[in-house]
């Protein structure tokens, strides 16, 4: 099974991946994925150790990508704090089984279909993946980015979806508004004045 460790180390690389050419600052990437923040310290740290993000300090400073996100598979970032779970022996240790029994090798057979399915898959795909929702975002909302790749085409769908969405419902109608009255005037004529077509005494 897939550790709570390696599961927001993946949250954390998607959200770097969104935006790789600037730094991200740790506030914002907590905010983001939802991770607390001294947790989120302590994951990054740890993929700073193992070349996989680049932390920067100073006033611009923050966490990017050391590698560009087509480079990176997501079993890269979760072998940063340990394999995907595998089942090598008895896990009741009976000594007669020198082999899995068959509930065992079933479950061992579908941990490694996870493993192989993370050593295919890259941030990038992940990120250009077609899906109705953005990773780590609500709907319709982009995270701040300035030119990551995959992000125009995410933008670029969703901006489809709402011309859509406002196709389909129609135009939409004001409400709460009264349709203006316009009061005749009757125009009497001044003192003094004629009015056309009155003649003189």
């Amino acid at each position: 099974m897939l550790q709570k460790t390696a599961e927001y180390a993946l949250r954390a690389v998607v959200c770097l991946a969104q935006n790789p050419e600037a730094p991200q600052p740790a506030g914002r990437v907590a905010e983001v994925t939802r991770i607390p923040r001294r947790y989120l310290h302590r994951v990054l740290q740890r993929m700073v150790q193992e070349g996989l993000v680049y932390s920067q300090s100073g006033p611009n400073g923050g966490y990017s990508l050391a590698r560009p996100p087509e480079n990176i598979k997501l079993i890269d970032v979760i072998n940063v704090f340990g394999p995907p779970e595998r089942i090598r022996k008895c896990p009741l240790g009976l000594k007669s089984h020198t082999g899995l029994c068959a509930l065992h090798q079933e479950l061992d057979e579908a941990y490694a279909l996870i493993e192989a399915a993370f050593s295919r898959v890259t941030v990038a795909q992940v990120l250009n993946k077609p899906s109705a929702f953005i990773p780590l975002c609500e709907q319709g909302l982009l995270p701040e980015t300035s030119s990551p790749a995959g992000s125009r085409k995410l933008k670029s769908g969703v901006s489809e979806k709402r011309n859509l969405a406002r196709k389909s419902s129609g135009p939409r109608r004001r409400e709460g508004r009264r349709p203006s009255r316009i009061r005749s005037r009757e125009k009497t004529p001044r003192p003094g004045r004629r009015s056309r077509g009155d003649s003189p005494a």
